[in-house]
């Protein structure tokens, strides 16, 4: 059983998912028609048993709840919130150290920012 990570975005989401006690960055969707028929499929893949979904302060908090309630509608699978504050900024900055070029990090950014999310609430022990 897995638990997978959602960085919520109004273009890209970006996914994280468990290996046991650690998160590795899973990949990004387009938030588009076909999100929730790829992330259906993607958690039957893997045998998620819980979504974590980031919720930051501020800006997005109302339309990320609402997000919230109908991924557990739609995937009938138990979502909880974590909190996301300065995890892209957090990832953006890990991924320059580590010598990644823009055009890479821009690809990648919203997984390691679930990544980041996912990790937080693993070490939680939730």
């Amino acid at each position: 059983m897995s638990i997978l990570a959602i960085d919520f975005g109004t273009k890209r989401i970006g996914l994280a998912i468990s290996a046991g006690f650690l998160a590795q960055p899973f990949g990004v969707l387009q938030n588009d028609e076909f999100f929730f028929s790829k992330l259906k499929r993607i958690c039957s893949k893997n045998n998620v048993e819980k979504i974590i979904v980031g919720i930051p302060e501020g800006g997005l908090v109302d339309k990320i709840l609402s997000f919230a309630k109908t991924l557990e509608k739609e995937l009938k699978i138990k979502v909880e919130l974590e909190s996301e504050i300065l995890t892209t900024e957090t990832a953006r900055k890990l991924l320059i150290e580590a010598k990644r070029g823009q055009k890479f990090r821009k690809k990648i950014i919203d997984a390691a920012a679930a990544c980041l999310i996912l990790q937080q609430y693993l070490d939680t022990g939730k």
